[in-house]
């Protein structure tokens, strides 16, 4: 295994994804633990855990295989029960396998903090072998930069609608 990413780092990796970071301590609420590891005999695969519900899939992960996973994952009783819950859940997962497939980072380890309104990265652990990529993107007022109509929008969901 590489070396441990410093934490202004990591956060920084994640802030490039639009992954939510605490900056100070987080709500109460209940933790999550979203990791991205190599296993021996399906590969790269990004797994959410949470009391005792769990669920694992494969890289590369698609918008319907975050929602069979996040599907695989709630019950009646879990955080993941509503519709506004697993679309902030999918987003997040979404992302995270994004940039465990984009920067080449060895695992990852993500303590997450849900909320009525949206989610909180609590404590990140990354280990590499060498400094992450990261693919330049434009910037957000850059005339060709597509729309952002798509996924969950944890601003919109404060106001009450999402989509």
């Amino acid at each position: 295994m590489g070396y441990l990413l410093e934490d202004p780092e990591a956060q920084k990796l994640l802030r490039r994804y639009e992954i939510r970071v605490a900056e100070k301590p987080a709500e109460p609420g209940p933790d999550l633990v979203l990791e991205g590891y190599e296993d021996e005999h399906h590969g790269r695969v990004i797994a959410l855990h949470g009391g005792a519900h769990a669920a694992r899939r494969r890289l590369p992960l698609t918008q319907p295989d975050a929602a069979s996973m996040l599907d695989a994952f709630s019950s009646e009783r879990s955080v993941a029960h509503d519709h506004k819950s697993r679309a902030m859940l999918t987003h997040l997962v979404l992302k995270a396998a994004l940039m465990y497939e984009e920067t080449g980072i060895e695992r990852f380890n993500l303590i997450v903090r849900i909320r009525d309104n949206g989610y909180l990265v609590r404590h990140v652990t990354i280990w590499t072998n060498s400094e992450p990529h990261v693919t330049p993107r434009l910037a957000p007022h850059a005339h060709d930069n597509p729309p952002r109509s798509y996924g969950y929008h944890p601003e919109r969901a404060k106001r009450g609608f999402c989509g």
